[in-house]
């Protein structure tokens, strides 16, 4: 037998979706994650005021 599928059905199942991907989103977005990245970004930024490090070393520690 066939199921008839009507839009406020349809509406439901969009709606759980929109809330799943919201649940997903959250995840990915951890402010934990967010937190460390700025610190290490600040961090680089103060080595990069206080240390200069010639474009010659850079080379020899990424081996160009």
């Amino acid at each position: 037998m066939a199921k008839t599928v009507s839009i406020e059905m349809i509406h439901e199942d969009l709606e759980i979706l929109k809330k799943d991907m919201a649940e997903l989103k959250a995840l990915f977005l951890e402010p934990k994650l967010k937190k460390e990245i700025v610190d290490k970004v600040r961090q680089a930024r103060k080595r990069i005021a206080a240390v200069y490090v010639s474009n010659e070393d850079i080379k020899k520690e990424f081996g160009v």
